[in-house]
């Protein structure tokens, strides 16, 4: 991707999963094997060569067969005629190659749809993160001139202006540790369209949406359209052709071939017909036809261990989705205006002589310690949404997503 391709602009998660599509190397390495197993889809089902075969006998010897006067020449064409509907077992083979290949692009492309959408979620609440963070500086900022000014008049102590001080001091030097994560977060983010450079202004969406969603059941309903576990009904088809082929194998090919003998001496000409069939004495094809079976039986298991795996995962994420949800909607309507009030409390306390620089401090750090814990929560919910949302088989678009434009403040 050119530097002129790098968007500019607000960006939405649709936008990401276009960049995706279209940049992604990876996605573009699994269409590049898609269109190697058509081709070799293509070549199994094509009719092996002739061959064309020419000897020449009794020339260059002694006696009567001195020179090319006694040589006898034979040209002839040889075909291999598969037996048992192989090349047709083949070519369904290699069509069902084909199909798991497609299923391996489905599951990938969701993993990174999966993946960027968390990645998108980290740098809104980074951004919300920056914003907090500047809200502290300001803040205490604020608080650092309200010390300075009753040090001055004599009603605090000079001590206390110093610690007002470097209470500045690590709100900046946490105010830059929260834009480098930002920066870390947008680089991430750009990551998946091939980008290490992000020059996008922002990202369209609010994390601080959340909303009750369906039960349990309505989402392990839909855990059949998991990619993850679709493509075992194909890959199980594959291994059952792949037996089916190694089982044709054990009936013989022929060989069949037609010429002409011509005898230099009496310059006579001859038709020749032949035919050659294999004997399979010794070799029935009897250890592919069992390593076939045992595979087709070990894709059997392995669908069980999927879908055991996908169940027990979504049980997980939705546990963890509900926890955050209601520790969220708590912090939200409760803990969040509590510390709000608290620290006004505090703050006016302390500009009228009744609480200490400490204890404003103190409430100062509550307030802000909750907001950042409910960020955090925020976007454990979401990254949870989205992991139930690729173990369900959802298509990771906008409308399956909980990042939602209309922005909804915290009170």
């Amino acid at each position: 991707m050119s530097p002129a391709d790098e968007p500019n602009g607000i960006l939405s998660l649709g936008d990401v999963f276009a960049r995706i599509l279209l940049y992604n190397p990876t996605l573009a390495a699994y269409s590049q094997e898609i269109r190697a197993q058509e081709a070799l889809a293509l070549q199994s089902s094509l009719l092996p060569n002739p061959e064309l075969e020419a000897t020449v006998e009794d020339f260059g010897g002694s006696g009567a067969t001195r020179g090319f006067d006694t040589a006898e020449t034979t040209i002839q064409i040889n075909q291999l005629i598969q037996l048992a509907g192989k090349r047709n077992k083949q070519s369904k083979l290699a069509g069902l190659d084909t199909e798991l290949v497609q299923w391996d692009y489905q599951s990938r492309r969701l993993d990174l749809f999966a993946e960027a959408a968390k990645a998108y979620v980290e740098v809104l609440a980074a951004q919300e993160q920056f914003n907090l963070a500047g809200e502290l500086n300001t803040l205490a900022q604020e608080v650092k001139n309200t010390v300075q000014e009753r040090v001055s008049a004599g009603k605090e102590s000079p001590p206390e202006a110093l610690k007002a001080e470097v209470s500045l001091s690590a709100s900046r030097v946490e105010l830059e540790n929260v834009r480098r994560r930002l920066d870390i977060s947008r680089t991430r983010l750009a990551g998946f369209w091939g980008s290490i450079h992000p020059d996008f202004l922002g990202l369209k969406g609010n994390i601080y949406d959340i909303r009750p969603h369906g039960s349990y059941e309505d989402f392990a309903a839909r855990i059949a359209q998991n990619p993850d576990l679709a493509r075992w009904t194909a890959e199980q088809n594959q291994r059952q052709a792949a037996l089916a082929l190694e089982k044709a194998r054990t009936a013989p090919d022929i060989t069949v071939s037609a010429g002409t003998k011509y005898y230099s001496e009496p310059g006579d000409t001859a038709f020749i017909v032949g035919v050659a069939i294999p004997l399979p004495l010794f070799d029935r094809n009897q250890g592919n036809i069992s390593a076939a079976r045992a595979r087709l039986e070990k894709s059997r298991h392995l669908a069980r261990e999927s879908e055991m795996s996908a169940r027990t995962g979504l049980a997980q994420a939705y546990t963890s989705m509900l926890s955050a949800y209601d520790l969220a909607v708590n912090l939200r309507d409760t803990i969040i205006p509590a510390a709000r009030q608290s620290f006004a409390a505090a703050r006016e306390g302390y500009q009228q002589g009744k609480f200490g620089y400490l204890d404003l401090l103190d409430a100062q750090r509550t307030l802000f310690q909750v907001r950042q814990q409910y960020l955090d929560i925020l976007l454990l919910y979401h990254q949870s949404h989205t992991d139930i949302e690729r173990l369900a088989g959802g298509t990771l678009d906008l409308d399956t997503t909980t990042i939602h434009e209309d922005k909804q403040e915290i009170e």
